[in-house]
């Protein structure tokens, strides 16, 4: 659609026999648009810890535990649950305890019960905490526990909690014992970070044991399930967790201020306040014990081995160094229990090194008490040391701990591996026997097709020490059947035991394995036509190796070749392919025998879906410009297609943005392109420019001759000046230059205001474009009377002569009016387009 501008001319009688044409511009112009299809551009569119510590001094620290920062005199609390085998331990059930004034301990604060997450922790929150500090000390508050009310299936349930309902407190071998955490004495004044420990066992018929194997985490000195403490030999003032952060394998700590002020008695492991009398508090801050320097333990994975470094030859106090590692168990009535490892120690001659093994009957790791074995320390070689205990009529909780001594004023070392916690003996009726005299070897057989394939003798150490029977690999697709011991068939594997003073041999019997492949259908997302096939990798983790009906091991691509039969993506729609698994020789080589059968079908589904493509043409536009139409629009897009293939005019496009041709500048605006049920959505860029005014300039005043008197019907009144003209000034870009036309109208009609009523002149105005052109009269149409020439010049101007132009015509009535006074008219002149 074509702007326009128009101008208006205001005519005005100045006297009886003057007529005054007078013209009147507005001040603002707008410009006239002339369209001009620009070159066309394409532009490709793409579719897209289990131990607390306590601080070698008085001094604040700051650790973060569960996102949480401890800084100053506050504290965190983070509970660590694990199995057996010292490795976290997730959904068991606690419950925050409080210890009352009579002894019996009942739920704090009405708590919830808090299950472990997968790092079998739980981080008590700040206001919890908080509050625990505000109460702690105080009447009913004397201490704070874990209690577990629930464990995941399979591990030893505790005893029934009715909830808020006291409970006694648990004595030395009570049922609770393997069931609630360390005490936690805390007060307002407790600025100790607390990591309780606790461990759940699994359900069976032996005794429960915490954790009888070394475990090591990544950069950490701590054994979950092991305990370990160090402190002057004796222990006349307890012993300190070693800590207080886990350290790196091979860093030098210097064991200077070990705190003697234990008054939160971690290191006695008792719930009760029974056992306090070995702890030593001092209460000047300075009196502290100078032990020299230890290497965090080293810990080689592969021999299992832990390794103690220490040097005391600057110990401020020259006293024997013991390390102690412990951990607590609990046996069930009428068992032989040993406990032992395997140690090494240097052997320095006179006040050298000593190990001790220790059982004793009530969670007192130290002080004096207990059965003991004490070990020599008189070469370098690899020595078993172990310490046993029966129990009674009922279950005993014990504490079992190794005790290392390292000599004052020396630099030395130790090392232990291969930790063990064992019941003794026990004889083919299942009773119970010392099991005295040699141990006797175990004879481990092999059999392939029940026919003896190798016989293997483990060498026998000391009676109720365990051992292994190693298993043993075929390279002919041979696997592991079942085992027996002594003829019984057993179910873990490889099988273990401990030596007895009778012969003992396993049986291992291996079969043919019967391999092959298995493949799920695999699902793959919607895809767009013409998709080419996926790779083998889509397949990843869906084919499987089976033995007869027991599923093996998930594969990946880098094992198989995948190939799709009859694969056609060119149309639309729902779509299953067959799709063949092949195993590759690695494959074979690993499982021999699966190479006859080898070969496996399965399904690829999935979902084809049209695609409209387009390309937009880059578009030039002048500032004022109107959104241009539909059918415009359409013709900035080109090459639409569906899947490919072109669909001629069959779309439609709708712009998506507003319209803005306010400034320069170039702009993005998104047109969506639809064809039937299929859009796409594309950018096409537009560039505003300048293009200049197109203006017209007129005469401020225009003036006729008086009107004589005269007798004659019809007289032409001439202009006063006689050389009148009209200028158009065009300045648009020549891009945009277009012809033009200037024409009038009258848009009110002569008149007069006189003794309060107007009076009204038609007809009069008469336009002479030469002096032979036929005068026209000029009223309320629009006449042409200027148009623009052949070579567009910028400027125009049209000059009439006095007997040309604008006249006026009166016949003899309507000189007799317009004889009675001043009349005015307005002219309104319009610059546009031409037609």
């Amino acid at each position: 659609m074509k702007s326009k501008r128009k101008m208006f001319v205001k005519i005005i009688v100045s006297s009886i026999f003057l007529l005054m044409l007078t013209m009147v511009l507005n001040a603002k112009m707008t410009r006239i648009v002339a369209q001009k299809e620009p070159e066309n551009k394409e532009t490709s569119i793409v579719k897209s810890n289990n131990i607390q510590y306590i601080t070698d001094d008085k001094q604040q620290k700051e650790q973060n535990i569960g996102n949480r920062s401890t800084t100053g005199n506050e504290i965190a609390i983070t509970l660590t649950e694990t199995d057996n085998y010292g490795k976290p331990l997730a959904d068991v059930g606690v419950i925050l305890q409080k210890k009352m004034n009579n002894g019996t301990w009942t739920t704090f604060n009405n708590e919830n019960i808090r299950k472990t997450d997968s790092n079998g922790q739980i981080v008590l929150p700040e206001s919890l905490v908080k509050l625990i500090k505000e109460k702690g000390g105080k009447e009913d508050n004397l201490a704070f526990r874990f209690r577990v009310v629930s464990v995941p299936t399979g591990y030893v349930e505790p005893p029934a909690y009715s909830g808020t309902d006291k409970e006694t407190a648990a004595s030395k071998g009570g049922v609770l014992y393997e069931h609630i955490s360390d005490v936690m004495t805390i007060t307002s004044d407790t600025t100790t970070d607390y990591h309780v420990r606790m461990y759940s066992n699994l359900k069976s018929s032996e005794n429960f044991l915490n954790n009888p194997y070394f475990y090591y985490g990544n950069n950490t000195t701590n054994i979950p399930g092991w305990s370990m403490f160090i402190g002057m030999w004796g222990f006349p003032g307890g012993v300190t967790p070693i800590g207080p952060t886990p350290q790196i394998s091979g860093t030098m700590q210097k064991w200077k201020a070990i705190p003697f002020e234990l008054n939160n008695k971690i290191n006695e492991w008792a719930y009760t306040n029974s056992i306090i009398a070995s702890v030593y508090t001092v209460n000047d801050p300075t009196n502290q014990v100078d032990l020299g320097e230890l290497i965090s333990p080293k810990y080689d994975e592969n021999t299992k081995t832990l390794r103690f470094d220490y040097d005391g030859t600057n110990a401020n106090r020259k006293s024997d160094f013991g390390i102690v590692i412990a951990q607590n168990v609990m046996i069930k009535p009428n068992t032989l229990f040993r406990f032992g490892m395997s140690y090494r120690l240097p052997g320095n001659g006179a006040n050298a090194e000593l190990i001790e093994a220790r059982v004793y009957k009530g969670k007192q790791i130290s002080g004096s008490g207990g059965v003991f074995q004490t070990g020599t320390s008189d070469n370098t070689e690899w020595k078993d040391i172990y310490v046993e205990r029966k129990t009674g009529s009922s279950a005993e909780l014990l504490t079992l701990s190794l005790r290392i001594k390292l000599p004052k004023e020396k630099k030395s070392w130790a090392e232990i591996k291969a930790p063990w916690v064992e019941p003794g003996a026990i004889d083919d009726s299942g009773a119970i026997t010392e099991n005295t005299g040699e141990p006797k070897s175990v004879a481990v057989e092999y059999y392939k097709d029940q026919t003896k394939d190798g016989t293997v003798d483990i060498p026998a150490t000391s009676l109720g020490r365990s051992w292994s029977a190693p298993l043993k690999t075929y390279s002919d697709g041979y696997v592991l059947d079942y085992a027996t011991l002594d003829g019984k068939k057993v179910t873990t594997n490889p099988v273990k035991g401990i030596f007895k003073s009778s012969a003992q041999t396993v049986k291992y019997y291996y079969r043919k394995a019967k391999y092959k492949l298995v493949a799920d259908d695999v699902t793959w997302e919607n895809q767009p036509v013409n998709t080419v096939a996926p790779t083998a990798k889509l397949f990843d983790n869906k084919v499987y190796v089976y033995d007869g009906d027991t599923k093996i091991e998930a594969i990946d691509s880098t094992q198989y070749d995948a190939t799709i039969e009859d694969y056609d993506s060119s149309a639309p729609g729902s779509k299953s392919f067959k799709v063949k698994f092949k195993s590759k020789t690695d494959l074979n080589t690993k499982y021999p025998g699966l190479g006859d059968n080898d070969t496996v079908y399965g399904k690829l589904n999935t979902t084809f879906f049209s695609v409209l493509s387009a390309t937009a043409i880059d578009q030039t536009n002048y500032i004022g410009d109107n959104q241009p139409s539909a059918a415009k629009i359409k013709k900035w897009v080109k090459n639409v297609q569906i899947d490919g293939k072109g669909i001629d005019e069959d779309y439609t496009v709708e712009l998506l943005d507003t319209w803005d041709s306010a400034k320069v500048e170039e702009k993005s605006y998104k047109i969506k392109v639809t064809s039937g049920s299929v859009s796409e959505t594309i950018s096409v860029k537009v560039n505003y420019i300048p293009s200049g005014n197109l203006s017209v300039t007129v005469p401020k005043l225009l003036e006729f001759d008086n009107v004589p008197i005269q007798s004659k019907k019809t007289q032409i009144i001439p202009r006063k000046n006689n050389q009148w003209d009209i200028t158009v000034d065009d300045q648009r870009n020549n891009t945009v230059r277009a012809d033009w036309q200037l024409s009038m109208r009258i848009k009110d009609d002569f008149s007069l205001e006189q003794d309060g009523q107007k009076h009204i002149l038609k007809g009069i105005l008469i336009f002479k474009d030469t002096t032979t052109s036929e005068p026209v009269f000029i009223n309320g149409e629009n006449y042409p009377i200027l148009k623009s020439s052949t070579d567009l010049p910028n400027e125009t101007t049209k000059s009439w002569s006095k007997d040309t132009g604008m006249l006026l015509e009166l016949d003899q009535s309507k000189s007799a009016v317009a004889r009675n006074g001043d009349y005015q008219a307005t002219l309104e002149f319009t610059l546009e387009d031409a037609p």
